[in-house]
């Protein structure tokens, strides 16, 4: 009689114990923050589509000393075009769609005038963009820097630092 109440109590005590153990705690949240941002990126110079891997919250400039390089890729001094390709977080692990909707990208200009390149529609350096910067996020697409009506238009002036953020 007692064997079968021992059988059962043991039964209860082994069903029972999994749900008292943690579940990975605070990591769960960690994977995804995002870290890293990879570009798709095409040169004036250049047709062909160039994937540049950035580290979020990071200026990279793009034209660095050489010596002080290091891992850094070389980047475009005048970009046709650029957009978000794919947003990672830890371990390249896919970030949920609302986690990569916050990043955004950020391509700032040089403000001196002998950067720009003669265009044609373009008179003065009054109808160029105020602020020397173009923001971009992940649903814009590619973005055409080189043409007159586009938003993101950069009007020929020379790319200073790319820079990806993570906004909340």
């Amino acid at each position: 009689m007692q064997r079968p109440l021992l059988f059962l109590l043991a039964c209860n005590v082994v069903v029972g114990f999994p749900l008292h153990l943690p579940v990975f705690g605070g990591q769960q949240y960690q994977l995804y923050d995002a870290k890293s941002v990879e570009l798709l990126l095409t040169a004036s110079d250049d047709d062909e589509l160039t994937h540049i891997w950035l580290p979020l919250k990071q200026r990279i400039f793009t034209q660095l000393i050489r010596e002080y390089a290091g891992d850094y890729p070389v980047l475009p001094l005048h970009p046709t075009s650029v957009g978000i390709s794919n947003v990672h977080g830890l371990s390249t692990k896919f970030l949920p769609w609302h986690k990569r909707e916050q990043v955004v990208c950020r391509t700032t200009v040089k403000a001196d005038v002998k950067s720009q390149v003669p265009i044609e529609g373009v008179s003065s350096p009054e109808s160029l963009q105020e602020d020397g910067e173009v923001q971009f996020r992940e649903r814009d697409g590619v973005v055409r820097l080189d043409e007159v009506d586009s938003v993101w238009y950069l009007a020929g002036r020379e790319v200073e630092s790319y820079e990806c953020f993570q906004t909340t």
